[in-house]
C-alpha cells in the first residue's frame, strides 16, 4: 500500500489522502534493495511523516518509481501464491515491449532515466550523440527540443551509467520480500 501511495501522492492535492492512508508502519518499511538512486529525489522511508505529505513523501525519481512498480508486481505474486518463475514468464510474455525498453535503458546516479532512441524519447537522438563525445566521468549535459521547437530541455546526467536487469530485480526482490511478508512458492 505505501509504495503505491508514494507512487500516487505527487502533489499537495494528494496531502488529505496521504494522512488518511499512511501508516505509521511506513517508516519501517524499506526497499528490497540498497542502492544509492533510490533515495536521490524523495525521503527515505524511515524518514516519512505519515502525519504531513511533504514535497519528498513522493518518489519523484525515475529509479525509484521504477522501483516501487516492480516491488509492487512481486508482493502481488506473492500474495497470489505465484512463483518467481511464473512471475517472469508472464513479464516476458504479457510485456514484451516493456522488456524491450527495459534491456536498454540506463539510468544516471540521481536514478534519472536517460532518454533513449530505443524508447523514441524526446532528447533520445540527443543524447546518443553526445555519449559519442562524452569522457564518460564528468556529467553529461543534453538540449533537446520538444512542442515542434517552441520549448527547450536541458537535462544533466550524473555518471556513472547503470543498465537495469527486471528479470534479475525480481529475483532478488522476491527473496528479500518473500522473506520479509511470507507468501510465493
Amino acid at each position: 500500500m505505501h509504495r503505491g501511495l508514494r507512487l500516487n501522492a505527487l502533489t499537495r492535492a494528494y496531502a488529505d489522502l496521504w494522512t488518511s492512508v499512511a501508516l505509521t508502519e511506513i517508516t519501517q518499511d524499506n526497499w528490497a534493495v540498497e542502492n544509492p538512486m533510490l533515495d536521490s529525489f524523495e525521503s527515505p522511508w524511515q524518514e516519512l511523516d505519515p502525519q504531513k505529505w511533504s514535497w519528498h513523501s513522493p518518489l519523484r525519481s525515475d529509479y525509484s518509481r521504477r522501483q516501487a512498480l516492480l516491488e509492487i508486481d512481486v508482493l502481488v505474486a506473492l500474495a497470489l501464491g505465484l512463483s518467481l518463475d511464473e512471475l517472469t514468464t508472464i513479464y516476458r510474455v504479457q510485456f514484451p515491449v516493456m522488456r524491450q525498453y527495459e534491456l536498454g535503458d540506463e539510468y544516471d546516479a540521481k536514478g534519472q532515466r536517460l532518454p533513449s532512441t530505443n524508447r523514441k524519447a524526446p532528447g533520445g537522438k540527443e543524447v546518443r550523440e553526445a555519449l559519442k563525445d562524452w569522457s564518460g566521468t564528468s556529467p553529461l549535459t543534453v538540449s533537446w527540443q520538444i512542442n515542434d521547437g517552441l520549448e527547450t530541455v536541458t537535462k544533466t546526467f550524473y555518471p556513472p551509467f547503470t543498465k537495469v536487469d527486471r528479470e534479475a530485480d525480481y529475483a532478488q526482490a522476491y527473496e528479500v520480500l518473500q522473506k520479509r511478508y511470507g507468501g510465493g512458492v
